[in-house]
């Protein structure tokens, strides 16, 4: 069971140094694609055809829309859009080559259609090489943005893509950069958020900026659209993330409070939560608070520790004042728990149900 636990670190279960400056180099090359497209989109100076892709879907929502309105404007004759894995090529390429109806462009937009992933056996889709040749004759007057939520870099079509137009990757930001998002979106819809609120909000629900901004305009609508929003108010009407809620339930454990922790199980069970996740998440967040007391004394700010262990400042600040009395061999039980536990289920050995109840019970065992 150890070597299973040292397994399950090397394969990135939990966070590791490497995925974090991954994580920051992602982040960083995202930055450098928006200010790209905002200088294009205020210098008029676009590219003949666009790919807007990654895992960050919010972004690639707003900046096809951005490009559309700025490529356009209005104009609804001059615009075709093309959605689902039912890509007509050849109404495509018909489209493109007619010329717009009283504009200087035209403009095609092809979402999820799938043509930049791999084809069944896992080679290039036959209409790929349709596409890269069209695109190399494509007219002057048609624009092209194909906005897609996978692609597989490895294809020749997304390698020729990236020399004959802009591939726009756009990757999940860092908190940092989240939270200036979060206070100018407040501020365009009449409200002021100052940075504990945004920093109490991106803790709550995490950093997917479609929640975030349903959460933000819920707050705003609170603040009757204008007002100060505070991280109390957060509090109030925030939903509470997955992570958060495991990790109220791990504080229960590692308390003793078994009757609170197995009520708080049960309630993520009912929600339809995987016990597998929910074990999984433990472990990783059982590494991190480790990584928290193992930096005590070492003088570094919260800030550069929550850095270091994938954390929010306020999540470090919290479990430096709380997890006070916890042991570091607590900790490293429930990672070793956790591995063991993960590993029983996938082999069989435990019903997956009973193996979160084991997990719990040994953390809550005696300290």
């Amino acid at each position: 069971m150890a070597d299973s636990y040292t397994n399950l670190q090397k394969t990135g279960t939990y966070s590791t140094s490497y995925e974090q400056k991954a994580a920051a180099d992602a982040a960083a090359e995202t930055q450098r694609v928006i200010k790209e497209l905002g200088e294009s989109i205020k210098t008029g100076n676009f590219s003949p055809a666009y790919l807007l892709c990654g895992p960050e879907g919010y972004l690639i929502r707003y900046y096809k829309n951005a490009l559309k309105k700025a490529i356009i404007g209005d104009d609804t004759m001059n615009c075709t859009v093309m959605t689902g894995d039912g890509f007509d090529l050849n109404a495509f390429i018909e489209i493109a080559q007619t010329m717009p109806f009283f504009a200087e462009r035209r403009l095609i937009i092809v979402e999820n259609c799938g043509i930049f992933q791999a084809g069944p056996g896992g080679g290039t889709r036959p209409e790929a090489e349709r596409l890269k040749d069209f695109l190399q004759q494509l007219p002057d007057t048609s624009c092209v943005i194909f906005a897609e939520n996978s692609v597989d870099r490895r294809l020749a079509l997304y390698k020729f893509f990236s020399k004959i137009g802009r591939v726009c990757t756009f990757n999940y930001m860092d908190q940092q950069w989240i939270s200036r998002w979060l206070i100018a979106k407040a501020r365009s819809e009449g409200a002021v958020m100052d940075q504990g609120a945004a920093s109490a909000l991106i803790e709550r629900v995490g950093v997917d900026l479609n929640i975030l901004a349903n959460e933000t305009d819920k707050l705003v609508a609170y603040k009757g659209g204008a007002g100060q929003i505070t991280a109390q108010d957060v509090g109030i009407l925030a939903a509470t993330r997955l992570e958060d809620r495991i990790f109220d339930m791990l504080t229960c454990a590692l308390r003793g409070r078994m009757d609170k922790a197995m009520e708080m199980y049960s309630d993520l069970l009912g929600l339809r939560e995987a016990p597998i996740k929910i074990i999984v998440i433990i472990g990783k967040q059982c590494a991190q608070i480790l990584a928290v007391k193992d930096a005590e004394g070492s003088g570094r700010s919260d800030a550069e520790v929550a850095s270091d262990a994938g954390l929010s400042t306020g999540r470090v600040y919290y479990i430096r004042q709380d997890y006070r009395s916890v042991s570091r061999d607590r900790l490293a039980l429930g990672m070793k728990l956790a591995a063991e536990m993960d590993e029983a289920i996938k082999t069989g050995a435990l019903e997956d149900r009973l193996a979160v109840e084991i997990l719990l019970a040994g953390l809550g065992g005696s300290r």
